[in-house]
């Protein structure tokens, strides 16, 4: 999990609903994300050749960039896992009670 949901009372009594990460990336992931989002860009799919027998390429249509795009994320996680390149966060400590609240 890398991220989750923290209800916390809040100054007036109620609660609210925050939403914390657990992890996060270190350095060469964000390097990582930077370069797979460039180059994701780009990606085209052979699509025959024009009339003078070059390759021709078309763009992926948004059901193809959206499936590779969630491929290429779950990727992403794995390799930065198995790398160590992911931080853990802490949970937030609870609010320490005054004398006055209890």
């Amino acid at each position: 999990m890398v991220r989750k949901a923290i209800e916390r009372k809040t100054d007036r009594g109620a609660t609210e609903v925050i939403i914390q990460n657990t992890s996060v990336v270190d350095l060469p992931a964000e390097w990582a994300l930077e370069i797979a989002g460039s180059w994701g860009a780009v990606a085209g799919h052979p699509d025959g050749e024009d009339s003078a027998g070059r390759a021709k390429l078309r763009l992926m249509t948004a059901d193809e960039l959206v499936e590779r795009s969630c491929e290429v994320a779950e990727k992403l996680l794995a390799a930065f896992q198995a790398r160590n390149w992911m931080i853990d966060v802490p949970d937030p400590k609870p609010p320490i009670e005054d004398d006055e609240d209890k």
